[in-house]
């Protein structure tokens, strides 16, 4: 009977085991959702949550990038920030407010330097304004990152100027209504729609891989929803939770 109960335990452990190794063989790749921002002495889209990410060892790092009222470039999700509404800010104004670990908001000109002194990741850069696309594509360029750089956006218009204009760039769309015939008409790499989308549109991922382009899902946090991400075997999982991806991954 000991030996049958102890047959029985192992063939247990290794269908758990063998469940486990399916999201260990996912390519999925992990991008910290405005950085690694979830611990001490951190917040999020702040130069810690970059540093903390990298220290991690992410694939990626997303940020948001905001247009002030005098069109300084600030690394920060808006639309408000404090008491203030960003659009109707200046730089000077939202730089007096501190962020939540007491750092002062990054200019994206902070940001790229403080990627410059820490080691390389991909940076997923999404556009807030799409007047800005030029402004930021200059400031790429003056840091030499064009081949770290990975874009996003909500703004169709955006998504197509950047492509236009850096064509070898990664372009990804995300508001979550255009199909991947869609965008692959507009010359777009694919698409990184709410983890709510794609949960009913298993037929769009799979239309995106047999066009040959790329997809990720947001926010993918609980262990469920990453567990969900690495088995439907996305290219980008842009998570809140990287410690929780990473154990789940082996990455």
């Amino acid at each position: 009977m000991d030996s049958r109960l102890t047959l029985y335990t192992l063939f247990l452990l290794w269908i758990l085991t063998g469940c486990e190794s399916i999201y260990m063989m996912s390519d999925c790749k992990l991008v910290a959702h405005r950085g690694y921002w979830d611990t001490e002495g951190s917040c999020d889209n702040s130069i810690a949550s970059l540093e903390n990410a990298i220290a991690l060892g992410v694939y990626g790092v997303e940020f948001d990038v905001i247009q002030s009222a005098d069109d300084s470039l600030l690394v920060c999700h808006g639309p408000d920030y404090g008491h203030l509404e960003i659009k109707e800010a200046s730089f000077v104004e939202l730089r007096k407010i501190k962020l939540e670990n007491n750092e002062t908001p990054p200019s994206l000109r902070e940001y790229f330097q403080a990627c410059k002194r820490l080691p390389p990741c991909m940076l997923f850069l999404e556009v807030k304004d799409p007047e800005s696309v030029e402004e930021i594509l200059s400031l790429v360029n003056e840091f030499s990152f064009q081949e770290r750089m990975v874009y996003l956006s909500f703004s169709k218009s955006a998504c197509i100027n950047i492509k236009t204009l850096s064509p070898t760039n990664e372009v990804f769309y995300l508001n979550g209504d255009l199909s991947p015939d869609e965008l692959q008409e507009l010359n777009l790499d694919g698409f990184v729609y709410s983890y709510l989308t794609l949960r009913d549109r298993h037929d769009w991922i799979k239309r995106a891989r047999t066009l040959g382009m790329k997809s990720g899902a947001y926010p993918v946090d609980t262990k469920s929803q990453l567990k969900w991400c690495l088995s439907t075997n996305l290219t980008y999982a842009v998570t809140d939770n990287p410690v929780l991806f990473k154990k789940l991954s082996g990455q």
